[in-house]
């Protein structure tokens, strides 16, 4: 494209050269210029026409060629954007997974710790009350535990309690 364009300046800079000389030429005979100089003149300016055609021909063409190549460019980026943005939310969503399944299995495990932990203190509160059934005089003519349902627990632990007596 280089090549063309610099041929296309060395043409219009001689054709104008040209076109400068046989005017001048003409000018300085007035009307003693022959025919043929005159059709000469006429010759490098339509040359003059014709090159100034072609290059705007060229510079459409160039402009049309830029703005494919553009459009090309556009949806080449909005392509890559789209699977940016679909890379992006996969990842995030991974992420979101991920956290899930961890949160999911803290749960479990804390489930099964406060299982664990109130089993233990139904059973404390059950030893609690049976040394106080010993240590009170009143409540050792007791025969048999003493049960769990004289504490008045809360109904969260009715079946810890129930669990344990079995």
């Amino acid at each position: 494209m280089t090549e063309q364009t610099e041929e296309t300046k060395e043409k219009t800079t001689k054709n104008a050269t040209a076109l400068k000389h046989m005017t001048k030429r003409l000018s300085i005979l007035g009307d003693n210029a022959t025919v043929e100089e005159r059709n000469r003149l006429e010759e490098e300016m339509l040359a003059l026409e014709k090159l100034a055609k072609r290059q705007e021909r060229d510079m459409r063409n160039l402009l049309r060629e830029q703005n494919k190549e553009k459009h090309i460019l556009k949806k080449e980026q909005q392509r890559k954007i789209e699977a940016l943005e679909a890379s992006l939310k996969e990842d995030y969503n991974d992420k979101i997974r991920h956290k899930e399944t961890e949160l999911l299995k803290n749960m479990t495990t804390l489930e099964e710790l406060i299982h664990a932990r109130c089993m233990r203190l139904v059973a404390r509160w059950h030893l609690t009350l049976q040394i106080f059934k010993r240590e009170d005089r009143d409540a050792s003519n007791i025969k048999g535990p003493l049960p769990l349902t004289l504490l008045c627990l809360p109904e969260e632990f009715a079946p810890y309690v129930a669990a344990y007596n079995s």
